[in-house]
């Protein structure tokens, strides 16, 4: 998998659990600020951030990621 998908995939995963339903599991709260932001930090972001921005995809904020790239919506 390259490391965009990677990326992607990641990305994808982050915010489902945030802000996917619990399927009967006792969910625990996730703590963007301090549980996800600093994996995309370490992985994304220095392709897909504010000094850069790879297939037009920001990921350093919730809005632009959400938004999508040059391929769509995420």
């Amino acid at each position: 998998m390259t490391l965009h998908r990677s990326c992607l995939l990641l990305t994808v995963v982050a915010w489902t659990l945030m802000v996917g339903p619990s399927r009967g599991i006792a969910a625990e709260k996730i703590d963007f600020q301090k549980q996800i932001k600093p994996i995309l930090a370490k992985h994304c972001t220095g392709c897909h951030g504010v000094k850069k921005r790879e297939a037009g995809l920001r990921l350093d904020f919730r809005k632009p990621a959400l938004a999508g790239g040059d391929s769509g919506v995420a």
